[in-house]
């Protein structure tokens, strides 16, 4: 299978936005919302079962939530029971612990989806060719708001969110030429990312970007390129793709 297949079950169009919707068991319809006021009078909405249940899936529980958010277990219960807002940074951070969406974060928690920062500090800062490899700019530009409010579903914060150009006549990512593609500027392996269109280091240092399969115990993972080559090889950095803007 080529990696254009993959492309369909990661992005969907809203009001000709493209955001991230990745396959994901984790996704359901907004629903048995719990609604509590605080003491400040504040209502806010936010669907508890559904990050209950994401927690099972994934293992782990809101005690180790709160954990990775930084914050007390009684702060996280606050945030399901909605008397504490989630933070936008929070909400990013806990999208990446349960590897999904942010924009699903923000609308499980009864958030405004369409919330970004007014100004943009990402860099465009490299470019993508015809069969997924990436090479740094000769000069990192700023990423133009108007391309940027095209993924506000995808972005809770710019903080570390990179950009790549394709610029591709031929080759796999053809049909991706002229398009921005947003990720994180990784340092490691992010979180768990079996069956992830990713942005990938590859042991050689080789930046691309590749779907990544299964991984072993050894670290070694099982990698899709977009021509549907099958490799296998130890990343050194993975992170999934934000949104692809054309």
């Amino acid at each position: 299978m080529k990696i254009s297949h993959y492309v369909v079950l990661i992005t969907t169009y809203d009001d000709n936005n493209l955001v991230v919707n990745k396959k994901s068991r984790f996704l359901s319809s907004v629903a048995n919302y719990a609604t509590d006021e605080s003491a400040m009078g504040i209502d806010i909405k936010i669907n508890k079962d559904w990050f209950l249940t994401a927690f099972k899936d994934k293992g782990t529980s809101l005690r180790q939530a709160a954990k990775h958010l930084e914050i007390d277990p009684s702060a996280m219960s606050r945030i399901l029971s909605g008397q504490r807002k989630l933070q936008m940074s929070e909400a990013q951070e806990l999208a990446r612990f349960l590897n999904v969406p942010v924009a699903e974060v923000l609308a499980q928690a009864g958030m405004d989806i369409h919330e970004v920062p007014e100004n943009s500090t990402i860099q465009l800062t490299r470019e993508i060719d015809g069969d997924g490899l990436l090479s740094a700019r000769a000069e990192p530009t700023a990423l133009q708001y108007h391309i940027v409010a095209k993924a506000k579903t995808s972005l809770a914060s710019d903080k570390s969110v990179v950009a790549a150009e394709v610029s591709a006549l031929d080759g796999s990512f053809a049909f991706w030429d002229g398009a921005t593609v947003l990720f994180r500027d990784a340092i490691e392996v992010e979180g768990q990312l079996a069956d992830s269109l990713c942005v990938v280091t590859l042991s050689d240092g080789t930046m691309r970007i590749a779907h990544i399969g299964s991984t072993r115990p050894s670290g070694e993972s099982t990698l899709t390129l977009p021509d549907g080559k099958k490799f296998k090889d130890t990343i050194k950095t993975a992170t999934p793709i934000l949104a692809v803007i054309p």
